[in-house]
C-alpha cells in the first residue's frame, strides 16, 4: 500500500527564499505576516515555481531536502504525505507552498495539518498543550496510516528544534524510522527506531497517579502535592480537554499498552520476540514458522506446570531462556560465515525451527509422572526415573498426547486453537501439521542426551540399544541409534522432509548449546539459590517425616497381617532406595571425574521391590504394595532434594559463559571459557573449580561412539564437517 510520510514543517522555506532570491525578503515573524501576508505568499509561490522549473526543489527547504534529496528513499507518485505544521501563519503558508512544489512533481496525496496550541515557542501553551497535542497528532496519523496498510516514515527536519525529540520518541515507541538531513549536508540519514521501551519500574511509580488525575479539573489537580512532585514526568502523559479536565494522552495510552504487554511476558518471550534468528524462519515472505515458534515461546510458562522434579537446578523457563541466547551467540557467527562462504543460510527455515523448538522442548518430559503400558496399566515413575528418562518422556508427551497423563494434549491444543487474545498474527495449524512438527522436535529431544547413540549400531551391553524395560511401548523398550530410528520414518515440518544427516547435525548443535548453560543465571542468582537450598533442606526433612509415618503404618500393617519377620520391610526398602540413589548420584554428580558405573539403577529397584511385594497367588497386587511404594518414594525424594545442593552450588559463582569466535580455514572456531563473579575471583579457595565444569561441558563435544570397530567422536566430527569447531579453556 506504499509509504506514508509525516513531515514536520517550519519556516526554512522562508529562510531559503531569503538566501537564494534577490527579490523581496520575507519575514518569519507572526506579527509581520498579519500585515503583509498576501505579498509574502506571492513571493513564496514565485520562489517555489522557480525552483521547480530549475529542478532545484530539494534546495528550496529543509523539508523538501529530506523528502527529495535521496530519490531511492523519497515518496512515490501515490505515496501520501502529511505536512504537520505549527499553528502559526508563516508555518502554515510554508506548508501550503511546499505542498504546491510536491504537486508539481506529480505527487498526488498531500495534506496539511496544524497542531493545536503549537504556536510561538515563547508561549507557555506551547509546552503545556502544544507538545502533548503534537504527540497525539503523530500517534493518530501513524495508527490511521497503518490501519490503511501503509508503512510510516517520520521526517522531523522542519520546525522548532524542540519538536525533533518528540518525533524520535514516537518513532521509537511505534517502531517507525525517522529521516533527517543535517544542515549543510546532502546526505539523508535514517534514524532507526532504537530498541527502547517503557521503564516498568518508573511507569509503575506513576501509573496510579495518572489514573487518579484522569478526569480531574486541571486547576484543582495542580495544587495536589503528588502532582507537583511528579509534574515533569506527567507533562506529556496528560492533556486537557475543552472543559480543562485532565485526560490521558496518546503517548500515555501507548506506554500503558507496552507496560501491560511486558508485564505478561516471560523471560523466554523477551529473549525470542525480536531475535535476529527469527529472520531465518521466514521463507519467501511466509512468516508461518516464525509465528509458530513465537506461539511456542508464549505458552512456555505453562509447559512446565506440574514439573515432577522442580527442586532440580532449573530445567524450565530460566534454562530455556538462557539456551535461546546461547543459540544466538553460536548460530549467528555460523550463519554469517556460511553466507560469506556459500552465499546461503546455514540452516533452512524448517531446520532452524526444529532446532529452536528442540531447545525449547527437549526437557519437557520432566512434567510426566506416569506412563501407560501396553497392557493398559499405568507405571508410576520414581523421581530418578523422571530425571533419567526425561528425554523419552518428552518424546511420549509430544507424540502421544492422549496418553501418559495427557499433558501433551495441552501443547497440541494451544497450537491448533485460535489465539486466546484474538491475535490476527497467530496462525492456527491443523492437527496434522502440529502432529508432524512436534514429532520432529520430539525426535531431537529424544536424542539430546549423551547416552543416546547417533550412528553406533554395534551392540554394547547395558548401553546400546539402550534398555528401558519399564517402558512397554512398541519401539521404545530398546531404542536404536538415531540413524536407525529415522529409517523408514522420515521427519518433516509442513511437508518438508528433513534429511537424516541434517537431523543428526541439529542434535549435535542442541547437545552443545544445552551443555553450555552452566551459569548462575540458570538458577536465578545467589540470593535465590540461598533461599532455595534452605527450602530444600526443609522439604527433605518433611519427606523424612512423611516416610517415618508411612514406615510405622507399613510395619504395623505387616504385624497385623501376622507376616512373621516381614515387618522389618522398611529396612529392606531403605537399602534398595539407597542403592538406587547411589547409582543415580554416581551418574549425575560432577564432583568426580571417574563417574560410578550404573549396576542396578531403576530396573534394579523395581526388581528388588517386586521381591518384597510379590503378586498374590490369584495374580492381584500385594495388599501393602502401594503403601510400601509411598514409603520408598518419600525416602528417595528426601535423598533427591538433599543431593540438589551440589548442582546448584557448582553454578553459583559462574557469572556467564565467555564465547569468542574466529574464522579460520573456512571454519568458525569457538573458544569457550567461564566468567567467574567478583566473589570467586577475590576468594577462590574452598569453592568449585571452574576448570572441572569446563571439562564436563567438553564431554558433550568429545563423546565417542563405536562405529565400525573404532571410537569415533561423533559430535565433534559432525560439527567439524559443518565448519564448526569448539575449543574449551580447561
Amino acid at each position: 500500500m506504499g509509504t506514508f510520510f509525516i513531515v514536520s514543517v517550519g519556516t526554512s522555506l522562508i529562510t531559503k527564499n531569503n538566501e537564494l532570491n534577490d527579490g523581496q525578503r520575507i519575514s518569519a515573524r507572526e506579527e509581520d505576516w498579519r500585515y503583509d501576508a498576501e505579498s509574502y505568499k506571492d513571493c513564496l509561490e514565485d520562489f517555489i515555481e522557480e525552483m521547480a522549473e530549475n529542478g532545484k526543489l530539494p534546495d528550496a527547504s529543509a523539508e523538501l531536502s529530506s523528502l527529495l534529496r535521496n530519490k531511492s528513499l523519497g515518496p512515490g507518485t501515490d505515496d501520501p504525505i502529511l505536512l504537520l505544521h505549527t499553528e502559526t501563519i508563516p508555518a502554515e503558508s510554508c506548508a501550503v507552498y511546499i505542498k504546491l512544489g510536491l504537486e508539481k512533481l506529480g505527487l498526488k496525496e498531500i495534506s496539511c495539518r496544524a497542531v493545536s496550541k503549537l504556536s510561538e515557542a515563547s508561549a507557555q501553551a506551547f509546552y503545556d498543550q502544544g507538545l502533548p497535542n503534537l504527540i497525539v497528532c503523530i500517534y493518530e496519523e501513524i495508527m490511521k496510516a497503518r490501519n490503511a496498510g501503509h508503512e510510516v516514515v517520520l521526517i522531523p527536519t522542519g520546525g522548532y528544534k524542540a519538536i525533533i525529540p518528540y518525533f524520535v520518541l514516537m518513532g521509537i515507541l511505534l517502531k517507525a524510522p525517522c529521516r533527517y538531513v543535517y544542515e549543510g549536508s546532502d546526505k539523508v540519514v535514517e534514524l532507526p527506531p532504537l530498541p527502547l521501551h517503557a521503564d516498568l519500574s518508573q511507569w509503575t511509580g506513576i501509573e496510579a497517579v495518572l489514573e487518579t488525575l484522569n478526569g480531574k479539573p486541571a486547576h484543582e489537580a495542580e495544587t495536589w502535592r503528588i502532582y507537583r512532585s511528579c509534574q515533569k514526568s506527567l507533562m506529556s502523559l496528560l492533556t486537557r480537554d475543552e472543559e480543562n479536565l485532565f485526560k490521558s494522552s496518546a503517548l500515555c495510552e501507548r506506554l500503558r499498552e507496552r507496560a501491560d504487554a511486558d508485564r505478561g511476558r516471560s523471560e523466554l518471550q523477551f529473549r525470542t520476540q525480536n531475535s535476529p534468528l527469527l529472520v531465518y524462519l521466514e521463507k519467501n515472505g511466509d512468516h508461518t514458522l516464525k509465528q509458530m515458534f513465537l506461539r511456542l515461546a508464549e505458552i512456555g510458562p505453562y509447559i512446565w506446570k506440574g514439573d515432577r522434579v522442580p527442586e532440580m537446578a532449573d530445567h524450565a523457563l530460566l534454562h530455556h531462556a538462557d539456551l535461546f541466547h546461547l543459540a544466538e551467540r553460536i548460530l549467528l557467527p555460523v550463519f554469517y560465515a556460511y553466507e560469506q562462504n556459500h552465499g546461503k543460510p546455514f540452516l533452512s527455515p524448517e531446520e532452524l525451527f526444529t532446532l529452536l523448538g528442540g531447545l525449547h522442548l527437549h526437557d519437557c518430559g520432566h512434567v510426566v509422572g506416569a506412563v501407560d503400558l501396553e497392557d493398559g496399566a499405568s507405571h508410576r515413575l520414581l523421581p530418578t526415573e523422571v530425571r533419567d528418562y526425561h528425554h523419552i518422556l518428552g518424546y511420549l508427551r509430544l507424540t502421544d498426547p492422549e496418553n501418559h497423563g495427557r499433558t501433551g494434549r495441552w501443547i497440541h491444543d494451544a497450537l491448533t486453537s485460535p489465539h486466546p487474545g484474538g491475535n490476527s498474527q497467530s496462525l492456527a495449524w491443523t492437527q496434522e501439521d502440529v502432529r508432524e512438527t512436534l514429532g520432529t522436535i520430539a525426535t531431537l529431544g529424544l536424542y539430546h542426551r549423551k547416552a543416546m547413540k547417533l550412528s553406533q549400531t554395534e551392540p554394547e551391553e547395558g548401553k546400546y540399544p539402550y534398555p528401558y524395560p519399564f517402558l512397554k511401548v512398541p519401539g521404545l523398550d530398546k531404542i536404536p541409534c538415531l540413524d536407525e530410528f529415522l529409517k523408514g520414518s522420515p521427519v518433516k515440518i509442513r511437508d518438508e522432509i528433513l534429511a537424516p544427516d541434517r537431523i543428526r547435525l541439529l542434535v549435535c548443535l542442541l547437545r552443545i548449546i544445552d551443555s553450555l548453560d552452566e551459569q548462575g543465571a540458570r538458577t536465578g542468582g545467589k540470593e535465590a539459590v540461598h533461599f532455595h537450598l534452605e527450602q530444600l533442606e526443609t522439604e527433605a526433612r518433611d519427606e523424612e517425616e512423611r516416610a517415618k509415618g508411612l514406615g510405622e503404618a507399613l510395619e504395623n500393617a505387616f504385624k497385623f497381617l501376622e507376616k512373621s519377620g516381614e515387618y522389618f520391610v522398611c529396612g529392606q526398602l531403605d537399602d534398595i532406595a539407597e542403592s538406587l540413589f547411589s547409582d543415580f548420584k554416581g551418574k549425575e554428580s560432577k564432583e568426580n571425574s571417574a563417574k560410578t558405573s550404573v549396576k542396578k539403577g531403576n530396573s534394579g529397584f523395581w526388581q528388588s521391590f517386586g521381591n518384597l511385594f510379590p503378586l498374590q497367588e490369584n495374580g492381584t497386587p500385594h495388599p501393602l504394595r502401594q503403601l510400601g511404594l509411598e514409603y520408598a518414594i518419600s525416602k528417595i525424594r528426601a535423598k533427591f532434594k538433599g543431593f540438589q545442593k551440589e548442582p546448584y552450588r557448582e553454578k553459583l559463582y559462574v557469572k556467564g559463559i565467555d564465547i569468542r569466535h574466529r574464522f579460520e580455514n573456512a571454519k568458525v572456531v569457538f573458544q569457550i571459557d567461564l566468567k567467574m563473579d567478583e566473589e570467586y575471583q577475590a576468594h577462590p579457595e574452598g569453592k568449585k573449580d571452574p576448570r572441572k565444569l569446563l571439562e564436563n561441558m567438553s564431554e558433550e563435544y568429545e563423546i565417542a561412539e563405536n562405529i565400525g570397530g573404532s571410537a569415533c567422536k561423533i559430535v565433534r566430527k559432525m560439527l567439524e564437517d559443518a565448519g564448526i569447531v569448539f575449543e574449551y579453556c580447561c
